[in-house]
């Protein structure tokens, strides 16, 4: 058929999608295939899952470096040296703890105040200094979920949206490849609809005081001089007039 107009492009059997069975069709009988369907059809979803994991997987990506960028931030403008030494002590006692090694060995905790206090190593947690610095990193880490979310989400749209039209795009051909094997009715209904369709806005630009119907009254040399094109017919079909 011909082509289409890229900005408003006319729904039909190209691009429709209609449910349209397509058959192999070969004089020389059934294609031969090197593999199963079993196999065919396990690599192409197993394709259809890595790709679409691919692009879904950006997001996330844009939420851990906006999450990183924002906690990062958070802890250098609100921690010193000394609280994160401590919250380091509170993560070995954590897991000085999980591993059931002593409880009860002895440390030394520098204080904000450069001051040292003796405590043990299952005690660390409950130390007020270390539960007042712990807090500072909690409350940084819920401030940073909130901001890398609140800039994810609508990026997360745009991403979406601009992956969808992009793909859509890329299967817009300047000009129509490869050919569909329909039905020879369902063929002739869809050529004779386009022409039809075409002969409406030709009758209706080249003889703006008639109608299509008193332009198809009208003789055909006077129509074939006033510009109409007239489809041809190639094997009992009518080819489409150009758009």
């Amino acid at each position: 058929m011909a082509r289409d107009d890229p900005k408003a492009p006319r729904q039909d059997i190209r691009n429709d999608r209609r449910p349209i069975p397509q058959k192999h069709h070969s004089a020389r009988g059934e294609a031969p295939r090197n593999s199963g369907n079993f196999t065919r059809g396990s690599q192409l979803l197993n394709t259809q899952v890595l790709m679409w994991l691919q692009g879904a997987k950006m997001p996330l990506y844009m939420w851990l470096g906006i999450f990183v960028i924002a906690y990062s931030t958070i802890l250098s403008l609100t921690l010193d040296e000394n609280n994160i030494q401590l919250i380091s002590m509170r993560i070995l006692s954590k897991l000085w703890d999980w591993i059931s090694f002593d409880e009860m060995k002895r440390i030394n905790l520098r204080l904000p105040d450069n001051s040292v206090r003796h405590t043990y190593m299952g005690y660390v947690p409950y130390v007020p200094e270390v539960i007042l610095a712990w807090d500072k990193a909690v409350k940084g880490f819920m401030g940073s979920v909130a901001i890398a979310s609140c800039i994810t989400i609508p990026l997360s749209i745009w991403y979406v949206d601009f992956s969808a039209r992009r793909g859509k795009a890329m299967i817009q051909e300047r000009h129509e490849r490869g050919a569909m094997l329909v039905e020879r009715d369902l063929l002739y209904s869809e050529i004779a609809q386009h022409n039809r369709i075409e002969f409406v806005k030709e009758a209706a630009k080249l003889f703006p005081d008639k109608t299509p119907e008193q332009v198809l009254k009208l003789k055909f040399k006077a129509r074939k001089m006033g510009g109409i094109h007239h489809p041809l017919h190639r094997c009992r079909h009518p080819v489409s007039t150009p758009s």
